[in-house]
Formats: structure tokens, sequence, C-alpha cells
């Protein structure tokens, strides 16, 4: 697949987002090994939407008020979305390799490093996070992408 694996550096990102939140660290290895058309072959298994191959990632909770919770869930939007580093493929060539890649809500959770968004199938590789942070902070992380 890479030569390399990309690696998310969790302190660099706490201190240039300003982020002392709790962190879970989760490892996928489910594609491991692989190469991108045998990983695509794989998503596209599982689900009919266009995959997006992204390494060095952080599944974001969004800490919401009552009201904010209201309207999300109101309007059937879920409060988590997928922040990465590193895009390793994206079947729609929206982004070139390397970009940093912040998804929309998160609409289905599939298991196994597989996350669907309104449009897309997001598959992770290697090590990643899952934390909960503000709007505010998920917001100034968007900024940077």
């Amino acid at each position: 697949m890479l030569p390399f694996t990309p690696i998310f550096e969790l302190e660099d990102f706490r201190s240039q987002f300003d982020f002392n939140g709790l962190s879970e660290e989760i490892l996928f290895s489910n594609y491991e090994g692989k190469d991108v058309e045998e990983v695509i072959a794989e998503a596209q298994s599982v689900s009919r939407k266009p995959p997006c191959i992204v390494g060095a990632w952080v599944i974001i909770g969004l800490d919401l008020d009552e009201r904010q919770s209201a309207q999300l869930e109101a309007n059937g939007i879920n409060p988590t979305v997928l922040y990465s580093q590193f895009l390793i493929n994206d079947f729609r060539e929206r982004w070139p390799l390397g970009s940093h890649v912040f998804s929309t809500p998160v609409t289905n959770d599939l298991g196994n490093g597989l996350l669907e968004t309104g449009n897309t199938l997001y598959v992770l590789l290697g090590k990643g996070y899952r934390m909960r942070m503000s709007l505010d902070h998920a917001a100034r992380i968007k900024e940077s992408v």
C-alpha cells in the first residue's frame, strides 16, 4: 500500500489545537499489507459509497449543549465526524495523496474501521484515536484542512 505507515502524533495534535481532552487509542489492522485495489474491492463489497482510505485519523464525538443536540437529532444528524492527517486514496480523486481530510457527519459505523458519511465510505487504516471535543475545537480542526 504505502512504503511507510502514516503516524498520528497525538502530542503535536494536542498542542496545535490546544486540546487536552481524553483520547482512546484504536488500531485497525484489517487491511494491513493489502494493496489499494484490494482494500477498495473489499470496501465496495460492504457499501455502495465510494471509498476514501485514510491513515493518521481521529473519530471525533462532538460535545454539544442540549439545544445543539436537539437540533442535530431533529435533522437526523449524528454528532460524529472524522479527521485524518493523511489521505491514502480517494476513489473520487477529490484530494491528492497526503492531504488532510475532515468529513461530514458520520451516518453509519460499519465496524472494522469502516465509517460512512452521506456520500463516502471511509476506510481507517492503522492506529488512530477516538476523542470527544467541543464544537469549537472541531471547528478549529476543520479550518486547518
